[in-house]
């Protein structure tokens, strides 16, 4: 080690400590990442050339364990003049790391993986067991090698979320035999799924329930300072057990800060970003490469509500090869040109409103949750609905027949199912005839009113 601090101390220039700093990095893989230990030392006092040809005292290299350092892809050395620098880790190195993990195995040494239940560009989701409690969780994997790596990112989102209504619990988050590992709780079929297994549609009554939970989770989740950037029915999951009736936020991989952590501020407005979402609820902001804040998010959700009403958006189908930018273009003078009053047709005319009232709000403006409340609250009454968490799939056989519904049933997914017989019902779309009835899950009677559930706990926060 004495020689490594000989090499990288005294004088020199940006050059040579460009050089020097190659193989210092190396030195640090080959002599401190002892998979015994698992931590690297922490060095004291080294003088070492920094950028600029300054010559700085490093005061510390953090202690940090090395599954974490394999998450951030980086070493974090702080200098006495308050500069870090990062030293990027060998990809090859680990590469040379990585195992297969695979189902029955154990990771964060309580959570067994099963059977697998879905997979992404670059990670596959697990169900699992924690093997100490009992309780069911979903495991997400994403290789270390992955070119950009998103589950770390996830994972500190979850955190900040955490408590927060319509977000998943989250359990672990670590790194072992090479990859990302993210434990978080284990929730039922999305609403694409359960959409196509109602016939394409959902009924008004089955929109106004969900948008009104929708609209509470959007707002804590932006009360938190977050925007999440990619709302769609893949991504919005109901819940299981005593949760069934609860529809979830998931997947946060393209979210992120809109608040300054260094100002507290809002994000400054900026043009020509790159597109970042999904193009079919993206909203018009987002293809004219604006930069996203948290109007975007409710006029997804607006896309997100019409398409379940109506089956399909006026802007499906368009394509353009592979071409992204002219996919881009061609989508966004689509929105443009449909008005929401065309968007809307055949729909209410609040669901017009909402799309008007995202276009028309300022990019650092908050989003008027209490209006959109308001117009889908007013029309649930005047419609004489009763909020009874009765959904299109939980209309019984014999009502679906009356209905004159599809002739593929809808699956009824029940708070009392056991979870493994839940997914099982939903994947083979069958209907059970010993499943409490939804009167079984009520509002809760101290708030008869679930449309002004989080009007009392809303903090007035506008940036």
């Amino acid at each position: 080690m004495d020689e490594l601090i000989q090499r990288v101390s005294g004088g020199g220039n940006s050059k040579e400590f460009a050089s020097e700093k190659r193989s210092f990095t190396s030195e640090i893989q080959c002599q401190r990442w002892t998979i015994r230990e698992r931590k690297m030392v922490v060095l004291d006092k080294v003088n070492i050339v920094g950028p600029r040809s300054l010559v700085t005292w490093v005061t510390r290299i953090e202690s940090i364990s090395v599954d974490a350092v394999f998450a951030k892809g980086f070493i974090v050395i702080t200098f006495s003049r308050s500069f870090s620098h990062r030293f990027s880790l060998s990809k090859a190195y680990i590469k040379n790391k990585e195992r297969i993990i695979d189902t029955d195995d154990v990771v964060g040494e309580k959570f067994k993986l099963g059977r697998k239940i879905g997979r992404g560009a670059f990670s596959e989701v697990y169900a699992g067991v924690n093997l100490q409690s009992g309780e069911e969780v979903a495991i997400k994997l994403e290789p270390v090698t992955t070119e950009h790596p998103q589950l770390y990112h996830e994972s500190e989102i979850y955190k900040r979320l955490q408590g927060g209504v319509g977000i998943p619990s989250l359990k672990w988050f670590g790194v072992e035999r090479g990859h990302n590992i993210m434990v978080i709780e284990l929730l039922g079929p999305n609403l694409q799924e359960i959409l196509d297994r109602c016939g394409g549609k959902f009924s008004l009554k089955t929109v106004l329930m969900l948008a009104n939970q929708l609209i509470e989770a959007v707002e804590c989740m932006h009360d938190k300072g977050v925007i999440h950037r990619d709302i769609k029915p893949e991504n919005l999951l109901m819940g299981l057990g005593s949760n069934v009736c609860q529809v979830y936020i998931t997947d946060f991989g393209l979210a992120k800060l809109y608040i300054d952590p260094e100002t507290d501020e809002h994000i400054s407005y900026r043009e020509h970003k790159s597109f970042v979402g999904t193009h079919r609820y993206a909203s018009l902001y987002t293809h004219c490469g604006v930069e996203q804040s948290r109007r975007v998010d409710m006029e997804s959700l607006g896309y997100v509500l019409v398409y379940f009403l109506k089956g399909s958006l006026p802007w499906q189908g368009i394509s353009a090869g592979s071409n992204e930018e002219e996919l881009n273009h061609k989508l966004m003078i689509k929105k443009f040109n449909t008005k929401p009053e065309e968007l809307c047709e055949s729909c209410p005319s609040e669901f017009a409103a909402w799309v008007k009232c995202m276009r028309l709000t300022l990019f650092s403006e908050m989003p008027s949750y209490i209006y959109l409340k308001a117009i889908t609250q007013r029309l649930f009454k005047s419609k004489g609905y009763k909020f009874d968490y009765v959904y299109d799939w939980t209309i019984s056989p014999k009502d679906n027949i009356k209905l004159g519904a599809s002739a593929q049933k809808p699956i009824r997914i029940l708070a009392t199912q056991d979870i493994h017989d839940t997914l099982e019902a939903f994947s083979r779309t069958r209907i059970s005839d010993d499943v409490p009835s939804s009167k079984d899950v009520q509002p809760d009677p101290e708030n008869e009113n679930p449309w002004q559930n989080a009007s009392g706990r809303r903090r007035q926060r506008q940036r």
